[in-house]
């Protein structure tokens, strides 16, 4: 999608969503079942670290002796400021996958910044028989830090000690092929990754829900061609998610015709038709 600027008025919304998505890059945003609720709640921790090192940085930024530290905070506030305005911001806080420069770069912001205090503490001791620098009487920095770590560490455990489910979308697949559908159109995650999951064994194509025209982000028209290519079935998902859940438009539904059958499977309808969905879909 390329770079476009967003109305003003939108702004105020883009920021809201972008700060969501800093939350989930850092693992801090609060939701899921109560355990990881906990862990969230203590990886705010590192955002706070993070803004932290941000505003110490910043507040010294001509006289920091750190170059490196002070590229890492431009490169930082510079895709946060280009993000915000953009149309890119419009949608759900999963785009923040398009600034998560922001995340390894916060990371070693804050790992430089809290060394470097740790250093100013050290030689302020050592030259003057007790601390006279900022972090005077501290003691608590490194406890803490090891907690901090040791958190972490468990929560990684506990992500990894959940039991694993199949993907929802393979599971879809290997439905879709016992019933010997292999051709279909339906939502723009579905489609994706069945057909790349499935290794082109079925294939989905995507279409937009509000008319069911062909979606051509990251698709070639010619895969819409009837001429050359078939599609007797459509898939819709009530999976909860901004990208999972997809149900077109009753309107376009209807103007497909009726279907010879409906399946049910997980949070998957199929539709399946006597005929070429892609000599009915619409035009862009």
């Amino acid at each position: 999608m390329p770079y476009q600027l967003a109305p003003v008025h939108a702004w105020a919304r883009h920021a809201w969503v972008t700060g969501k998505g800093l939350l989930a890059l850092y693992g801090a945003k609060p939701e899921g079942p109560p355990a990881a609720m906990a862990f969230a709640l203590l990886h705010l921790a590192g955002v706070v670290l993070v803004a932290w090192a941000a505003l110490r940085v910043a507040r010294r930024f001509l006289s920091w002796p750190d170059m490196i530290s002070q590229v890492l905070l431009v490169a930082m506030v510079l895709n946060v400021v280009a993000y915000v305005p953009s149309t890119l911001a419009n949608a759900t806080d999963l785009n923040a996958r398009e600034f998560a420069v922001v995340l390894p770069f916060g990371a070693v912001l804050a790992g430089r910044t809290l060394a470097a205090g740790l250093r100013e503490s050290r030689a302020g001791q050592g030259s003057a028989g007790r601390s006279t620098a900022g972090w005077s009487g501290r003691r608590w920095v490194m406890p803490a830090l090891v907690a901090g770590a040791v958190g972490y560490a468990a929560s990684l455990g506990w992500a990894a000690a959940q039991p694993s489910l199949p993907a929802m979308n393979a599971r879809l697949v290997t439905f879709l092929q016992a019933h010997h559908l292999t051709s279909g159109i339906g939502g723009y995650w579905e489609s994706s990754v069945a057909t790349v999951g499935s290794g082109g064994a079925v294939t989905i194509r995507a279409v937009l829900p509000g008319t069911l025209a062909p979606d051509l982000w990251e698709a070639k028209a010619s895969w819409y061609d009837p001429a050359h290519n078939q599609a007797n079935f459509l898939v819709t998902s009530k999976t909860p998610g901004f990208f999972n859940h997809w149900q077109p438009d009753q309107a376009a539904l209807a103007k497909l015709g009726a279907p010879v059958r409906i399946y049910h499977t997980g949070p998957y309808t199929v539709y399946v038709y006597d005929k070429n969905l892609l000599a009915a879909l619409p035009h862009q």
